[in-house]
């Protein structure tokens, strides 16, 4: 059923299953089949609707090579105790990456979560206001240039969360930034918690929070793709794909794949990881494309065109998982 997004999306899933438990519960009250055939017989046409449309429902092959990708799950929360943890983070990242490229040398990507890096690399080495910052970020640099491998992953970039794509730069110039890079700023942040709400009466409470280190961002201000050579990647960052207008208008904007980064670690819960992916599948099936989803502590995965889960990481557990995902050409 999941499928059949791509032609009534979402609302009209949700219609099917509503318009089922209101004819069941009705059936139930009133103990009278009879005088509920005409919302049976509907239903039942609703069904074979559905069933048919799915029926015509076939997989996009029309890929003409693989993209190969090494999603790390480094399951642990990036946000604690200041710049040593956030580079012990990024070392620990970088060891699973190594791990990661010593069985598939031939990896084309890698991503990272959402706030993997929290340090703002790009600024803090440009702008080297912070010694302890600027080495982290100087460091980071030099491992992509070593390994030679784009690496996607999420970073607090100015006062945005974001997506960055940091390229391995073959030529160093004297002045030059040491790695090529490109950015998506999320666009929906989270109410209450990513972004509050501008009122005076709340004033005092968004203040509180602040006080007790609680982050709040700017919204990204349009949607974006990123490029990887001649493949068209969409990056919703975190919740942003429970929302089927972004991922819609990335599909629109030419999106050859989506790559999800997020952090659902604060939960210290899988039921709440899996509904995360339970809504994120329906991305995939509205749009025909497919999702990877990197994640901190789950659920890291692959979900195809039809919106089915197809590889999936165990959940609260370091490591990596390596896909290979039909795309165009790459070359």
């Amino acid at each position: 059923m999941v499928k059949t997004a791509r032609i009534f999306g979402v609302w009209g899933i949700s219609f099917l299953i509503y318009l089922t438990n209101f004819t069941l519960a009705e059936i139930i009250h009133d103990k009278k089949i009879k005088i509920h055939l005409s919302k049976i017989f509907f239903l039942i046409c609703s069904f074979a609707i559905v069933i048919l449309s799915a029926s015509f429902i076939r997989q996009k092959e029309n890929k003409t090579s693989a993209l190969k990708v090494l999603m790390i799950q480094n399951n642990s929360d990036p946000w604690k105790n200041g710049i040593e943890q956030y580079t012990k983070e990024v070392e620990q990242l970088k060891d699973l990456t190594l791990q990661g490229l010593a069985q598939h040398p031939d990896t084309q990507l890698i991503v990272w979560s959402e706030s993997a890096v929290v340090v703002d690399v790009i600024n803090h080495y440009k702008n080297h206001t912070n010694e302890r910052r600027f080495t982290l970020a100087r460091s980071l640099f030099e491992f992509i240039n070593q390994i030679n491998v784009p690496v996607l992953s999420g970073n607090n970039y100015l006062d945005y969360n974001s997506a960055v794509l940091f390229s391995p730069k073959k030529v160093q110039g004297t002045d030059d930034f040491p790695v090529n890079y490109q950015v998506y700023n999320k666009n929906h942040l989270v109410p209450f918690s990513e972004d509050f709400p501008e009122c005076f009466l709340l004033k005092p409470i968004k203040n509180r929070m602040e006080k007790s280190g609680n982050k709040f961002w700017k919204k990204g201000e349009d949607i974006q793709l990123i490029g990887l050579n001649s493949i068209k990647i969409g990056t919703p960052v975190c919740f942003e794909d429970t929302f089927s207008d972004i991922t819609k208008k990335m599909a629109e904007m030419g999106a050859d794949i989506f790559i999800n980064v997020s952090n659902d670690y604060w939960s210290n819960s899988a039921a709440c990881q899996y509904q995360h992916l339970s809504q994120a599948v329906f991305r995939s099936a509205e749009t025909g494309l497919y999702s990877l989803r990197c994640t901190n502590s789950g659920q890291t995965c692959v979900i195809d065109g039809q919106g089915k889960v197809i590889q999936m990481m165990e959940p609260f557990k370091k490591g990596f998982l390596y896909c290979e995902v039909p795309v165009n050409s790459i070359e």
